[in-house]
């Protein structure tokens, strides 16, 4: 195991993971029946957005419609966008086709005062949004919500579909592409995580943290879309197969607190064996995660400056967690180096220890918990620390291979000198991580888990922004 894996990360980004290839996004009207029953849909709002110069698609937000009266056009509609909620009830069509989709043209609620064109047939919606606060158009994908409707012919359909891929997944979120937009270059270079237990009414309950330890927790509907093309890699060839059949997207939105941006993308469910979940990256879909920065705490009027602002794409490695296919006797634990980090106090500047970064810790499983053995307190030799006993870190891990999920702490040790006298400095960083042994082929050769640890910068020109430095870790099988 290579602890510096992050070369591999830049390398999975060139490849697609095979195994799930999503419904492209609408380019027309979708094909279906025409309306005839009242029901609930749900979907998701996307765009074209610029990164580093060129367009890439995001998920913008979501929507759920209930529409309670067909004959009419009687329903409401829920919005949730980086902007906060926006709601939207109709009370008639404005139009019918030939082939029966029926469509309505309506107004937000509130401040927000963007038009929610909308389309609507038995199986799926599609539309766009547009004006008010909005920074530009978002189209609107999606399908009928067969998990919770009401119509007998739906029963059948909505179980089995649950029994296909209900169950608790792991994800990590490798990166692909990262831009910093402010002078503090913070974009993090670990890897963070998302966990979706999927349920039998058809939500997925998600969880997880950034890789700069933001927290994510949300619920999100399933959307089936029947009938969508789908790819699946033939393993001996570079040839595909192409079938009718259903696909899963469970879309994930959420905007970051404090107003500092966005996390969003699409993730593919695919059922079978193994259950992997994905991005469509062969579409140039990825997971986006825009952070527009923080307040410096020196600006006495607080205003938000975004110096530590960011802009990352990121890879979706994982599938259904089985804690049968993670089990191992002993895993390995290891860190990347804090390449670029040093600890500024006064005139002095120190260091990291690179010799003490972990770095093939050895990892016991007893019971399906995680334990690292205690290190050995540092030593002072000849003036100088010696860093070479096992665990010199004193790294110390928590988790279960029955969720998959470890955390723990470790030091990272700078060593400097201050008027002819050795000064040893510790920072006792935590780390966080998910194993996924379910993946996509791409992803074979990275580590079984990855996470990342959080490590606070010093320096002076940038302190008042109190920026904690993100690096990968690692948790891989001993070979």
């Amino acid at each position: 195991m290579n602890p510096n894996y992050v070369v591999c990360l830049v390398a999975v980004s060139a490849i697609w993971c095979g195994g799930l290839r999503a419904a492209e996004p609408v380019t027309g009207d979708p094909a279906g029946a025409a309306l005839a029953t009242a029901g609930s849909y749900n979907g998701y709002f996307y765009s074209n957005k610029a990164f580093d110069g060129a367009d890439a698609p995001a998920v913008r937000g979501t929507l759920t419609l209930k529409v309670t009266d067909v004959t009419r056009g009687k329903l409401t509609a829920h919005a949730v966008l980086q902007d906060g909620p926006l709601n939207f009830n109709g009370t008639a069509w404005t139009s019918t086709d030939t082939n029966g989709t029926k469509s309505i043209v309506l107004s937000g609620k509130g401040r927000n005062k963007a038009q929610l064109t909308l389309n609507v047939n038995e199986g799926r919606i599609w539309g766009s949004l547009e004006g008010g606060t909005l920074d530009g158009a978002l189209t609107l994908d999606g399908a009928r919500n067969v998990f919770t409707g009401t119509v007998a012919t739906n029963a059948a359909e909505a179980k089995a579909a649950v029994d296909a891929f209900q169950g608790y997944y792991t994800v990590a979120l490798p990166p692909v592409a990262a831009l910093s937009t402010g002078k503090a270059d913070a974009a993090p270079q670990g890897v963070g995580y998302l966990t979706l237990t999927v349920g039998s009414r058809g939500v997925a309950k998600i969880a997880g943290r950034l890789a700069d330890g933001t927290s994510v927790s949300l619920s999100s509907p399933v959307i089936l879309f029947p009938g969508a093309a789908t790819t699946n890699d033939v393993a001996a060839t570079n040839e595909t197969e192409t079938a009718s059949a259903d696909e899963v997207c469970v879309p994930v939105f959420k905007a970051l607190s404090g107003n500092k941006g966005w996390f969003g993308g699409l993730l593919w469910l695919r059922p079978g064996e193994p259950r992997l979940v994905a991005t469509d990256r062969d579409l140039g879909w990825y997971v986006r995660w825009e952070n527009t920065g923080s307040r410096s705490n020196g600006n006495s009027r607080n205003k938000k400056d975004g110096a530590d602002g960011f802009e990352m794409l990121l890879d979706a490695c994982g599938g259904y967690y089985s804690s049968e296919a993670s089990v191992a006797s002993n895993y390995l634990f290891a860190a990347s180096e804090p390449v670029g980090l040093r600890y500024f106090s006064g005139n002095s500047v120190g260091d990291y220890v690179a010799s003490a970064i972990p770095s093939g810790l050895v990892v016991s499983v007893t019971s399906g918990a995680f334990a690292i053995a205690a290190g050995a307190n540092l030593a002072l030799v000849d003036g100088a620390y010696d860093y070479s006993g096992t665990n010199a870190a004193m790294a110390t891990i928590v988790g279960t291979t029955r969720t998959g999920l470890f955390k723990g702490l470790f030091n990272v040790y700078f060593d400097y000198e201050r008027n002819g006298r050795l000064v040893h400095h510790k920072d006792r960083v935590p780390y966080m991580g998910v194993l996924t042994p379910a993946r996509g082929e791409a992803f074979a050769e990275l580590p079984l888990g990855m996470g990342f640890y959080q490590v606070r910068d010093t320096d002076p020109s940038i302190r008042s922004y109190n920026l904690k430095r993100s690096f990968p870790v690692v948790l891989d099988t001993a070979e």
